[in-house]
């Protein structure tokens, strides 16, 4: 991706929360490749060619033909590597449609896309899939004065999407009241989470929220994701502190340690170099080295 459609990436993907909905078509790269990155917005990815291997929060994934990806808000994504020929199409969908969708269309059950991203697809699913994304492109490119009744259409056409997706999943006949409970508290854990890490990084603070013991919230969350809920913490954290290290450039190492809920930049800066294994101000250096 050469700089002018990585900036044109960002404009489109920043402005979502206006658009409701961008849709972008033959993408060749990531534009923050060997990065960890979060996005406040639901980001479907479709593979149309090509590999593209990343990590989507401890687990290690690969992206290809015919496989779609639901990457839900506020989890972990780095981008490893990819083939010369790799090509996707990306959905970004703001968080305030998001909701309005989940709340519309309860029966889609988008909570099992936290752990099990990804769906594979037969050529006529992927060709059915596409017909759906192709035009939900053409209607997301409209205005609301050309057509009145844009959102109501775009929500119409995501509900379309997702009833086929879910149709197409090999986990579609399992009934959703059955659905193991780890995975609803590891969703409710991840919300609550980009909610609240300003305000408290300790366990106990979600545990009590989900209302569970501290003990048995840490087990089902270290059985769930493989790495303990104290960790996921200390991850997310130190994410949000890149973010803002790497693109508030604005602010000051202090001022970022403040915005993040550190009472004092020195705990901050021991916090983030025990994680990181860098101190916050050299990072930002070896980022704005790399630019």
């Amino acid at each position: 991706m050469n700089a002018r459609e990585f900036l044109g990436f960002k404009r489109m993907v920043r402005e979502v929360s206006k658009t409701e909905v961008t849709v972008l078509s033959d993408v060749h790269s990531f534009p923050s490749q060997g990065d960890e990155f979060i996005s406040p917005n639901l980001v479907i990815c479709i593979g149309n060619k090509g590999h593209c291997y990343l990590r989507y929060d401890m687990q290690q994934k690969e992206l290809v033909e015919n496989r779609v990806a639901v990457v839900m808000p506020n989890h972990i994504v780095m981008p490893l590597s990819l083939t010369d020929d790799y090509t996707i199409t990306l959905i970004v969908i703001s968080p305030a449609l998001f909701e309005e969708i989940k709340l519309r269309s309860l029966s889609h059950d988008h909570f099992k896309y936290h752990l099990e991203p990804e769906t594979n697809l037969s050529p006529e699913q992927s060709a059915m899939i596409m017909k759906v994304v192709d035009l939900l492109k053409e209607v997301a490119a409209s205005s609301q004065r050309t057509m009145p009744n844009r959102h109501e259409i775009v929500v119409y056409l995501i509900d379309i999407f997702f009833e086929l997706l879910n149709s197409y999943r090999p986990d579609s006949e399992k009934d959703n009241v059955n659905m193991p409970n780890n995975r609803k508290l590891f969703n409710d854990f991840c919300d609550l989470l980009a909610l609240h890490y300003r305000e408290s990084r300790e366990v106990s603070f979600y545990a009590e929220k989900l209302n569970y013991t501290p003990k048995y919230f840490s087990k089902v969350i270290s059985d769930t994701i493989g790495v303990s809920a104290n960790h996921w913490i200390e991850e997310y954290v130190t994410m949000r502190a890149k973010q803002l290290l790497t693109t508030r450039y604005d602010l000051s190492v202090q001022q970022v340690a403040y915005h993040l809920g550190f009472n004092e930049p020195s705990a901050f800066c021991r916090f983030f170099k025990r994680i990181a294994l860098v101190t916050p101000r050299a990072y930002r250096m070896s980022a704005k080295d790399a630019r």
